[in-house]
């Protein structure tokens, strides 16, 4: 049965980028079917199909549809969940392609590796997410009101019912899992179960107001209803904040002018090079280590926090002065700390 590629990209160049860079490694790492019988396509939500064209214009099997404002508040629904966006165009993938398989990406994702017996997995009985993350009951142990909403959205499933496809349902959250969603495999048999999707998600969103609730709506209906597996092994999904800062500066001196005119022979290897270096770069960069000093000073794991200190400064001797004034705060707490 043959797949579909889709992604979801909307904004400014940078996050364009990462979507050209994600799309190449897919092509280098996995071989498109283009007869007819089983033509495959890779898809692109957008709202700048030209921004794609220009950099992608010779590659036949892509296929662009255009995302206005509009739309995108429609997906968006009542509470404005931009992750919503996500099940919305799945749901209209499904409708146009029902007889293939899809994968979903997310643009700050790339490929390292060949995957096509990733796809294989995709069965009635099998979906694909990114990878597990973590069980739902470690929720519980954040405060209320920390960052991202964790706690509330723990006690909202704790302490209610929900309605699915107009049926009451209680979750065991001890039974539960969250999976990353940046890559999600479904099978035409799972098709019909967005609906289900959409109404688990705005009913987590709509309570706690956690940003990972369409995540977890995908994660619950998945892994209660087909055996979940994981493609984390042959990508890199760099979600992290440092990371896509990394990513973004160092794409936009890649994807220049000069890259636009290469042969796609050529687009590839760069490509190739470009996966390369950031996979291996993403945990040695000064942006790493001056973010891991930061949190082992804030966890008052001092020695570590000095190690990371001195991997920035021997990346980069030239750190900007808020650094060193955060680094003389710690140093202070230490030194007076009881």
């Amino acid at each position: 049965m043959p797949t579909n590629f889709v992604y979801f990209s909307s904004g400014n160049a940078i996050l364009h980028n990462r979507t050209i860079l994600s799309v190449l490694s897919l092509i280098n790492n996995y071989h498109i079917i283009t007869e007819k019988k089983a033509e495959e396509k890779i898809i692109i939500f957008t709202d700048e199909p030209a921004y794609y064209i220009q950099q992608l214009g010779e590659i036949t099997y892509i296929e662009y549809i255009l995302l206005t404002k509009d739309a995108i508040k429609q997906m968006m629904g009542k509470d404005d969940l931009i992750h919503r966006v996500k099940i919305g165009i799945i749901e209209q993938i499904t409708q146009k392609y029902p007889t293939h398989k899809l994968f979903y990406i997310d643009s700050d994702t790339f490929f390292y590796k060949p995957f096509s017996h990733i796809l294989e997995k995709i069965l009635p009985e099998t979906t694909i997410m990114h990878k597990f993350e973590y069980k739902m009951e470690i929720l519980g142990n954040y405060e209320k009101g920390s960052k991202d909403n964790f706690r509330e959205i723990y006690d909202h499933i704790c302490t209610n019912e929900f309605v699915i496809n107009e049926q009451k349902l209680k979750i065991d959250i001890s039974t539960f899992a969250s999976w990353n969603a940046g890559i999600i495999g479904l099978h035409p048999k799972h098709f019909s179960w967005l609906a289900d999707v959409y109404q688990l998600t705005d009913q987590f969103y709509s309570q706690a107001r956690c940003h990972a609730a369409e995540q977890f709506a995908f994660s619950y209906i998945l892994q209660t209803r087909t055996q979940l597996s994981d493609c984390e092994d042959y990508n890199r999904h760099y979600w992290h904040q440092i990371e896509k800062q990394i990513a973004d500066e160092f794409l936009a001196k890649k994807l220049n002018d000069d890259f636009q005119k290469l042969s796609l022979e050529d687009k590839l290897k760069q490509t190739k090079q470009m996966c390369d270096y950031l996979y291996n770069t993403f945990p040695t960069h000064e942006y790493t280590h001056r973010y891991n000093a930061m949190i082992a000073f804030s966890e008052k794991k001092y020695r570590k926090g000095y190690k990371e200190v001195i991997l920035t400064l021997l990346k980069n001797p030239l750190q900007k002065i808020v650094f060193f004034k955060n680094v003389a705060y710690y140093t202070k707490q230490m030194l007076f700390s009881k």
